[in-house]
């Protein structure tokens, strides 16, 4: 989680730490590590919470806070994960 954090927080604003889902371009615009109960695996959506998602990275959790579908104007990850439908158990990365 930490090399994706430090991936993501040196990479904003320009280019922007990306991934897909679905086909999209989904940029990671602010995120932070999170302890985890359960590690899944690397891009599995592991939950929701108030300021975001969680993502499982193979270690810790990585609270996606900020975020957009390419092109479009960024905003909270949690309207990032209503308009493309992401749901508990998908995986980013496909």
């Amino acid at each position: 989680a930490d090399k994706i954090y430090n991936l993501v927080r040196g990479s904003v604003p320009r280019p922007g730490a990306g991934t897909f889902f679905q086909g999209q371009l989904i940029k990671i615009m602010e995120a932070t590590g999170r302890p985890v109960q359960r590690e899944g695996v690397p891009g599995e959506i592991l939950g929701f919470e108030e300021d975001g998602f969680v993502v499982g990275t193979g270690s810790e959790g990585l609270l996606v806070r900020k975020g957009n579908v390419a092109g479009k104007k960024r905003g909270s990850a949690l309207d990032l994960a209503r308009e493309i439908g992401l749901m508990v158990g998908d995986r980013l990365g496909q």
